[in-house]
């Protein structure tokens, strides 16, 4: 009777065990199913600049870009461009695209090799990549595989009442998941573009 009892309890341990392990298993399948799903954090790789009449500089979440870096500037206006530049250093002074100081992101002054590209007082989206990732689309847009996928991510500027919403898109802009958000901040705002949708003013 004994011995019956000890088999039962072994056998008992033995299934509770199996169960722990494949629940575990399923956990951990299930983690890193949801882990690789996730889409890559693109505050630190996007951000918003502004070419002035002193300098051209950008304001993004990234306090690590050194100097020399190459930097895509796209103006998302139509018709799209893009030229490359470079960090030179960290600014001092904030870029001028908020209405107020940002303390969350990094001001960075640009050297740009194309300054004919940028419209004085526009925004920009600055990207930290090189310009080999980025081409023109067939309707006058930039298109991008800022992080190598292979999939195509475009930009869009939208006009509100007090500025600029920038957005930029996995795939089509719209219709496409938003990736990246920024809003440029210019009282009685007079840049023809687009009048936002709800979509287009809020981050992803």
């Amino acid at each position: 009777m004994m011995n019956r009892f000890k088999t039962l309890l072994f056998m008992l341990s033995a299934a509770l065990l199996l169960s722990c392990g494949a629940s575990k298993k399923s956990t951990s399948l299930s983690e890193t199913q949801e882990n690789s799903a996730k889409p890559p954090a693109y505050s630190a790789r996007i951000g918003l600049g502004v070419s002035t009449k002193e300098r051209t500089c950008m304001a993004i979440q990234n306090a690590n870009v050194p100097a020399n870096t190459a930097v895509t500037l796209i103006a998302p206006t139509i018709p799209q461009t893009f030229t490359n530049a470079e960090v030179t250093s960290t600014s001092q002074t904030a870029c001028p695209v908020t209405e107020n100081v940002d303390p969350s992101v990094t001001n960075y002054d640009l050297q740009v090799q194309n300054k004919t590209v940028l419209t004085k007082l526009v925004p920009f989206v600055a990207v930290v990549a090189p310009p080999a990732n980025f081409r023109t689309g067939p309707n006058n847009d930039v298109l991008a595989d800022i992080d190598g996928s292979g999939k195509s991510e475009s930009f869009r500027a939208c006009s509100a009442a007090n500025g600029l919403h920038l957005t930029v898109w996995l795939g089509q802009p719209l219709s496409g998941t938003l990736l990246w958000h920024g809003f440029y901040y210019q009282p009685e705002n007079t840049i023809p573009a687009p009048a936002c949708s709800p979509k287009e003013t809020i981050a992803p």
